[in-house]
């Protein structure tokens, strides 16, 4: 399986001549393995199944919203994994009136129509529903067939989700809290990164379907 790796963090694309031109925040040092294309030709995607995986709704729109709604605006098919159910992302006072179920419900639909304005559909968003937070708690097995049996169905050609690791260097001014290191956030990274391995796999959850291999993965 070829993987081409490109760190967005937090995009802010912008169309150049047809292109979608990626920044990321804060300095970081990339390992010097991977063959970063720049920029990035989105173009060539024309055709292509592309499945942003997220830890959390609104993880997507934060980091990768002006990516989306380039993608489909050239009728790119985008689908949104959405891992967890959000339902302890809420910090401020009034959240203190709401249950984790009720804040779960809003969050994820708060997901969907901010996924409508960026040109994905309702029916493209697949929410898993396992516990914020949590992530690293739940069997890995059980995560990795539900990302492999999603990669399938929708004939992932090109996955983004989140950097893997821990971003050390990151001051608290910068987001170590949440974009330094999150558990959630680096396990979904890990487990897209197992799944879409896995994937074209034929003798990897044979009951998941016909093998898919994705080609291409994008970290933010």
């Amino acid at each position: 399986m070829k993987f081409s790796f490109l760190l967005i963090w937090c995009v802010m694309a912008s169309a150049v001549a047809g292109r979608s031109k990626p920044h990321r925040l804060g300095p970081l040092v990339l390992p010097s393995s991977p063959s970063i294309p720049s920029p990035l030709n989105i173009s060539n995607w024309i055709g292509k199944n592309v499945m942003m995986v997220s830890a959390h709704p609104d993880d997507i729109e934060n980091c990768a919203g002006a990516t989306v709604s380039l993608l489909t605006q050239l009728g790119i098919q985008v689908y949104y994994v959405i891992v967890t159910n959000g339902d302890k992302g809420c910090s401020a006072d009034f959240c203190l009136n709401f249950t984790a179920p009720q804040i779960a419900v809003t969050r994820q639909g708060e997901a969907i129509a901010a996924a409508a304005v960026l040109g994905v559909p309702p029916e493209n968003v697949i929410l898993l529903d396992y516990e914020d937070g949590m992530v690293p708690g739940y069997s890995e097995v059980q995560i990795r067939q539900d990302l492999v049996a999603t990669m399938r169905r929708y004939k992932a050609d090109i996955v983004m989700s989140w950097w893997p690791l821990p971003l050390l260097q990151l001051t608290p001014s910068l987001g170590w809290d949440d974009l330094g290191y999150h558990p959630d956030h680096q396990g979904v990274g890990r487990l897209t990164l197992d799944s879409a391995a896995m994937a074209g796999d034929p003798y990897s959850f044979t009951q998941l379907g016909a093998p898919h291999s994705p080609s291409e993965y994008y970290l933010w």
